[in-house]
């Protein structure tokens, strides 16, 4: 719980986000019947259930075995409560406001806010030997790295500001115990060093929305990896602060994010066997191929995004997740002019829960009703909405989310397709 009040008040946060966290520091461990993951997503339920999170205004709600939200916020007099008890226990550091000195300089958890001026002299004046997380709100200083965080784990820099490659390379000489590394939303960051491969402790990595395109090589020899995002995505918003909402075709949900380019890996991805969550993996990149032969030993996946799919590498990659039984969430984007393949994906699909088709045009691929016995979630990109395709969302049993974004104008191909609809709606 203590956890949670590292947030901003009022602050949207990514439940994986916190979920991957908390298995990082070690709080949610394998069990002899679930695993980390599992019991991060339980303790979040219960959270939840005690109002101690609540769901952010206008954000998904879907059913996947329990209530899953993309994203939550802390109630705000709990955050209080949560706070000061663990400053009181010497638990946390919070850097804030400007002038003073902080409360307390030694602790296991180090959090900056936005606030914060950024004083030297207050920064070299707290013990970091301790620490074992550190959160970044704002504006990034070089000075936040020092030789003392031996003991650091958790690295959180979702969204900060200023970071460089430089300091990339700094924390990755000096922080070599570090579990959880988060840059996403470092637009300034271009490159991770070949020097990556020396934090074999690592558990996840998230660079998504950064400017990094590839993957180092050296990044196949952190075995423990379990959870790689990257990828560029866009947010169609009059908000564009609102993270993470969807679009719907009524326009009742008027925002929605998707992927607009993904990050090429090493063709020795399929070393990393612990992965359950790739994304987003561009397979028409040069050595797509290669790893499309690999992906066929990434066989603990549950989560995996790709783009780049196209009539020369379509056959490929379904064959190489054909055998991916555990897969619950899958993410495609078709190239332009691809939609001539549709016809040839076939998908495993006895366990999915979510899944997102990007770039389509009339179409789905066959996709049988009755092995789509668990689908939540389903998000489609399509230019035209035809009746088939509305009839067959339909007759999926558990549908509880129907997504649509469109490429450029999207039309009901008849007008029987608003009744189709409606009806499909008022099913659901």
């Amino acid at each position: 719980m203590f956890s949670l009040s590292f947030f901003p008040r009022n602050y949207n946060v990514r439940r994986r986000r916190l979920v991957r966290r908390w298995i990082a520091e070690g709080y949610s461990r394998d069990s002899d019947d679930k695993s980390a993951e599992e019991n991060g997503e339980e303790f979040f339920s219960k959270l939840l259930n005690l109002s101690i999170l609540q769901q952010a205004p206008q954000s998904d709600t879907t059913a996947f075995s329990d209530v899953r939200m993309v994203l939550c916020r802390v109630n705000g007099f709990l955050r209080e409560c949560i706070l000061s008890r663990g400053m009181e226990e010497n638990h946390g550091i919070e850097l804030t406001g400007t002038g003073s000195l902080p409360t307390q300089r030694s602790g296991r958890h180090l959090v900056i806010s936005e606030s914060w001026n950024r004083d030297r002299a207050v920064w070299e004046s707290i013990d970091s030997s301790r620490l074992r997380s550190m959160t970044v709100f704002g504006n990034w200083k070089s000075f936040f790295i020092s030789k003392s965080m031996k003991l650091l784990q958790v690295l959180d820099l979702e969204d900060a500001v200023g970071l460089t490659d430089d300091d990339v390379v700094l924390m990755v000489k000096l922080l070599t115990r570090l579990k959880f590394l988060s840059l996403r939303g470092c637009q300034g960051i271009s490159h991770l060093p070949r020097l990556f491969g020396q934090l074999r402790q690592i558990q996840t990595l998230d660079v998504t929305n950064t400017s990094i395109t590839t993957l180092p090589a050296t990044v196949t020899k952190l075995e423990k990896l379990q959870y790689i995002r990257g990828g560029i995505t866009t947010i169609s918003a009059k908000d564009p602060s609102a993270p993470h909402t969807s679009v719907s075709w009524l326009s009742k949900f008027h925002r929605r994010r998707r992927p607009l380019a993904g990050i090429e890996v090493p063709s020795g991805i399929g070393k990393l066997t612990e992965l359950h969550t790739l994304g987003v993996v561009n397979i028409g990149a040069s050595e797509g191929e290669a790893v499309l032969k690999m992906l066929k030993n990434l066989t603990k996946l549950r989560k995996l995004g790709v783009c780049g799919i196209n009539s020369k590498n379509c056959e490929a990659f379904c064959s190489a997740i054909s055998s991916h039984g555990h897969l619950g969430s899958l993410s495609v984007r078709l190239d332009k002019e691809s939609q001539g393949c549709v016809d040839d994906i076939y998908l495993p699909s006895e366990n999915l829960q979510s899944l997102k088709l990007y770039g389509l045009i009339d179409r789905l691929p066959v996709l049988p009703v009755n092995k789509l016995g668990k689908l939540a979630k389903l998000h489609l990109e399509m230019a035209t909405l035809r009746v088939e395709v509305i009839e067959f969302l339909g007759n999926l049993p558990k549908l509880c989310i129907v997504l649509e974004s469109v490429l450029g104008s999207s039309r009901l191909d008849q007008f029987g397709s608003c009744f189709c609809l409606c009806k499909i709606l008022s099913k659901i």
